[in-house]
């Protein structure tokens, strides 16, 4: 299980997610569930560890990848199509899971804007989650458009009740003072660290990721994936990674994926006092399993 955490308001969007996945028959593991794609938009995911023998957040970044997609809409839609053939693989009970996907986009009427999305089997035509997956997935797509001023989603396992209230007031008030977001990101990351203290589903260490509203300004092509490991800058897409007593030089990155790469394991490291930092990551490829279902997907 894992706790999704979304926030979307009119200068920037943002999602954190809890870093423990359980793979069948294992013991908890610390783990990327965010996926940077083509640095406009994040997912992240709740359900199953493991599609087609890959952990679920490196399988969707090859997915995206093999399909050579470059634009959210067309990720939504692969995603859409190839996901109910992957989990129609899992038994019954394992086979509920949502990405939440946190980006800009153009609505009618309004050029730029931030949204919320999610692309799920766990949600009825009320958009309820239901207890057993349904056969289809669907794309829901919530823009942060006036009147609206600010939305905020969990996916996963829910706020303490306690503190759902209060959250969303607080997101409410920090959305008026069109801050950079750091605030609205200590916010978020607290939400999960409580959520953590009383549900053991849920780790407080955490990965999160911003894009503010000059990303939009950027072409819509395959471009390089820059973004800055810090807090929100209110100018550059960025990442951070929390861990309690967690070494503030080493950090850990999202899953990247754009166009026809993929990448895993990005990992970042500074020395201050020679003003160096280094950056690994692993290439991704699709396995002869996954590429098996793209194919069966028709696409």
């Amino acid at each position: 299980m894992t706790q999704l955490i979304g926030v979307g308001v009119p200068d920037y969007c943002l999602l954190v997610a809890d870093r423990q996945i359980t793979y069948p028959q294992g013991a908890p593991t610390q783990q990327s569930k965010l996926l940077s794609f083509c640095n406009r938009a994040a997912f992240a995911f709740t359900g199953p560890a493991q599609l087609d023998g890959m952990p679920t957040h490196d399988w969707a970044a090859v997915v995206l990848a093999h399909t050579n997609c470059q634009v959210v809409p067309q990720a939504l839609r692969v995603l859409s199509i190839v996901c109910p053939l992957a989990v129609a693989k899992l038994p019954q009970p394992e086979r509920r899971l949502a990405f939440m996907v946190v980006g800009w986009g153009s609505f009618p009427g309004v050029p730029s804007a931030p949204y919320i999305a999610t692309v799920s089997n766990m949600f009825g035509d009320s958009g309820q989650p239901v207890a057993q997956a349904l056969p289809q997935f669907t794309i829901n797509v919530e823009p942060v458009v006036p009147p609206t001023t600010s939305i905020a989603r969990v996916a996963g396992v829910p706020l303490l009740p306690s503190r759902a209230d209060s959250f969303r007031s607080n997101v409410e008030r920090l959305a008026a003072r069109q801050l950079a977001g750091s605030g609205m990101l200590r916010l978020m990351v607290e939400e999960i660290i409580a959520t953590a203290s009383a549900d053991d589903r849920v780790s407080p260490s955490s990965l999160a990721v911003c894009f503010p509203r000059p990303i939009q300004a950027q072409s819509v092509g395959p471009q390089p994936n820059v973004m800055l490991n810090t807090l929100p800058t209110g100018e550059l897409p960025t990442f951070a990674y929390f861990e309690p007593g967690f070494d503030a030089l080493h950090q850990l990155g999202p899953t990247v994926s754009c166009g026809t790469t993929a990448f895993a394991d990005l990992t970042t490291s500074s020395d201050p006092s020679r003003d160096f930092q280094s950056v690994s990551m692993r290439p991704l490829r699709a396995p002869p399993e996954v590429v098996a279902t793209i194919q069966a997907s028709g696409l």
